[in-house]
């Protein structure tokens, strides 16, 4: 179950970080150049976290590592959704919410690749599916919760972080369970595809 949500829901907080943040940016009265920065930034989190995480990735497990990063993540969603930031401070925090949540993840697919009854081509087939059904997803909800509360796509990032990390601490290294999601992820994924 972690593989398959872990994909989908940070398909959801990247998703919104690529189309979404722009406008979180307006929100926060970034001039155009701080928007582009704070992309920037966003991308550059990702890359300089990454190495770290693998590194203890490979060393820890992983299920921990990914309820540790998605705990990181919802704190500092939450954190952008209540609170009034100054632009470099803004800007900064982006930088921390996208070296957390682009990590995610590669590190839901290394937990994954310990899984060896289906192919790593299965596999990465069934999360990058999974991942844009995320991405897909929750710009529309965004969309529909701006009607109602500010900041909306922090929160929808916080509470899809926030489900990843309660997810991963109860998952408590369970292999047969993620085998047997991604089985039925593949069975659907090929229904899909013979439909469409």
């Amino acid at each position: 179950m972690l593989v398959v949500l872990g994909a989908l829901l940070t398909g959801c907080v990247t998703g919104l970080a690529w189309t979404m943040a722009p406008s979180a940016g307006e929100a926060a009265n970034l001039s155009p150049i701080e928007i582009g920065w704070m992309m920037n930034a966003i991308i550059l989190g990702g890359v300089v976290c990454q190495y770290p995480l693998g590194y203890l990735a490979d060393h820890l497990p992983r299920d921990y590592i990914v309820a540790g990063v998605a705990t990181f993540c919802t704190l500092t969603s939450m954190s952008l959704f209540l609170v009034s930031f100054s632009p470099a401070a803004f800007i900064a925090a982006m930088f921390l919410l996208g070296g957390s949540s682009l990590t995610l993840y590669a590190l839901c697919a290394a937990v994954a690749d310990g899984l060896s009854a289906i192919s790593k081509v299965e596999i990465a087939d069934i999360l990058l599916f999974c991942n844009g059904v995320g991405s897909v997803v929750s710009p529309f909800l965004v969309g529909f919760l701006a009607e109602h509360v500010n900041n909306a796509m922090f929160l929808v990032c916080g509470i899809s972080m926030m489900v990843l990390a309660v997810v991963a601490v109860l998952s408590k290294n369970q292999p047969s369970a993620d085998v047997i999601q991604l089985h039925l992820a593949h069975r659907h994924q090929v229904e899909w595809d013979e439909v469409g």
